[in-house]
């Protein structure tokens, strides 16, 4: 089943969730990550880049594999709420025990 526009509508549904509540957000979509930003101009940005999202197939991961991206996210030096949207994703979080990380799987 193609599930990529639940996994858009997701994030979108995220991204605007905390847009209403003015925190300070950044969309990283696989190992491109955006600026952290705020307010409407950000999230239509942040929209605008989900618009362009294509599926990205890949083989499923084992069930100890570590989360794609996972690194470029650890290597930060602020720590926040991390939401990951993903339809394939059940491994383990891997060697970042430090990070605050929600999976939703759509």
């Amino acid at each position: 089943m193609f599930r990529l526009p639940l996994q858009l509508s997701a994030a979108a549904s995220l991204l605007a969730y905390f847009a209403d509540q003015q925190a300070e957000t950044r969309l990283i979509i696989g190992k491109i990550k955006g600026d952290f930003g705020i307010g409407s101009r950000h999230f239509y940005e942040c929209l605008r880049r989900l618009s362009f999202v294509e599926a990205e197939y890949v083989e499923a991961p084992a069930d100890n594999a570590e989360l794609p991206g996972l690194d470029l996210i650890a290597k930060e030096p602020v720590r926040s709420q991390i939401y990951v949207v993903s339809t394939s994703f059940t491994g383990q979080i891997g060697p970042h025990p430090d990070l605050d990380l929600d999976i939703l799987s759509v």
